[in-house]
């Protein structure tokens, strides 16, 4: 089975972002950390993909590592020798990647092997994949971003069928699939389909369900229409930053003009304000909420990044 497969990359670099946040930050770390810590970036020059788990302030391209032999090497000096690159700002910081551990590096590491170490990153050599919440907002951006992604069933297949041509007509590729005993199709393997019947859904406000049409776009309908049924929520919180406050009081004033149209109730939530964005503080707040009243209805945390590992740890 074949398909195909996006990534969107920014042609701003990490350094690029650092440098523009300089000169409007009021705390340029505690942003840029924001921003980065989180973030997934591809490395140009080898196309791998890396995540930022952290940003070494007190390093620099100038600082050296041990490289093949033992030989001492600095950044500038690495990435002019393997991939003639030269860094133009000196005293820009390192970001860092922690690598995962797998059960191959684990059977290294139980033959005396030594650990993975700390993966250092040149900022200005690093390029931000993903969508930010600024181009979410971005209408045009995302119409046109939706276009090219979500094609349509015969744009799919020649895309696919270009890329088979291509193939065929390497002989580097063609020389490797033989020498793995393997052979692509010039075609591709034809199946007989179903159709199914478009589905009707069904809602507390009228008798008549309402069809989703050929595209099955349910989401214009979804917005007017009532739930078959709602329980109120009576009791939940809502856990944010202290910095994220008025980010809050917008988005609680938003849901209660948009709830109307639903017929959904609630009652106004506790907040709970934590000084910092640290993983540990949202969940020291869970806790004590929750051994004071174990029968809260929902928990609404607000994060100010998106970080794989903070979702994780929920």
């Amino acid at each position: 089975n074949i398909d195909s497969s996006y990534k969107l990359i920014r042609k701003e670099c990490a350094l690029d972002i650092m440098a523009d946040m300089y000169f409007k930050s009021s705390d340029f770390q505690r942003d840029c950390a924001r921003v980065l810590v989180g973030a997934m970036v591809i490395t140009r020059y080898n196309n791998k993909t890396y995540r930022i788990d952290d940003i070494a302030w007190d390093q620099s391209p100038k600082d050296s590592f041990e490289w093949q032999n033992g030989k001492k090497i600095t950044f500038i000096q690495y990435y002019k020798e393997i991939y003639g690159l030269d860094i133009s700002d000196s005293d820009q910081p390192l970001l860092i990647n922690i690598p995962k551990v797998t059960e191959a590096s684990e059977t290294q590491m139980a033959r005396g092997r030594r650990p993975l170490s700390l993966i250092s990153l040149v900022p200005e050599f690093c390029f931000l994949t993903g969508i930010t919440d600024d181009m979410r907002t971005n209408f045009r951006l995302m119409k046109d971003l939706s276009r090219h992604i979500h094609c349509s069933p015969s744009v799919r297949l020649n895309t696919i069928q270009s890329l088979v041509n291509l193939i065929h007509k390497s002989d580097k590729a063609s020389s490797e699939l033989k020498y793995w005993g393997l052979e692509l199709s010039t075609s591709m393997h034809e199946v007989q389909g179903v159709f199914l019947p478009n589905e009707s859904l069904y809602s507390g406000k009228s008798d008549q369900p309402l069809c989703s049409g050929n595209n099955g776009a349910w989401h214009n309908y979804l917005k007017n229409i009532q739930p078959v049924s709602c329980p109120r929520l009576e009791q939940w919180i809502c856990i944010h930053t202290e910095r994220d406050t008025q980010v809050v009081d917008r988005f609680m004033q938003s849901l209660e003009q948009s709830v109307r149209v639903c017929n959904l109730s609630f009652n106004s939530p506790k907040m709970v304000p934590i000084r910092n964005d640290n993983t540990e503080s949202y969940l020291k707040a869970i806790r004590e909420e929750l051994s004071q009243n174990p029968n809260l209805d929902l928990i609404m945390s607000v994060f100010p990044t998106q970080r794989e590992d903070r979702y994780a740890s929920f």
